[in-house]
């Protein structure tokens, strides 16, 4: 087991957070996606992490999509403001997307934070597939 230095994680969020300020580029945030989403698949498709690292996976994709319209991606892990936030910018494939992933941003959303806790809730296979 590795041991950083209490707040370590602080600069490399302190770095990222100054990319994101930037906004990034749409392959940056695409590189993020695909890095959680290999990482939920590595872990196996009934692990809290599998949920988590999928959760995120949709996060940058969505972050991807507003940068590619022009936008700055919200500072959020809740998806509905990002999808709210494409339609904002684009609002006939904002609406065709919040009419097919409302709810299950709304669901994914639930396994942003907890599941990266010891003591959350177990994730079935199907929870983590998604509907």
């Amino acid at each position: 087991m590795v041991l950083h230095p209490p707040g370590a994680h602080r600069s490399r969020y302190a770095a990222f957070a100054g990319e994101w300020s930037r906004v990034g580029t749409v392959d940056a945030w695409l590189q993020y996606a695909a890095t959680d989403l290999r990482d939920a698949r590595a872990t196996g498709l009934s692990t809290p992490n599998a949920a988590y690292h999928a959760h995120q996976a949709a996060e940058k994709a969505l972050q991807a999509l507003i940068c590619h319209l022009g936008g700055e991606p919200a500072r959020t892990h809740d998806l509905t403001p990002l999808l709210l936030d494409v339609a904002s910018a684009d609002p006939a494939l904002g609406s065709r997307l919040l009419a097919a992933h409302q709810n299950a941003a709304a669901e994914l959303t639930r396994f942003a934070v907890t599941p990266r806790y010891p003591g959350a809730a177990d994730v079935s296979a199907a929870q983590a597939r998604g509907p």
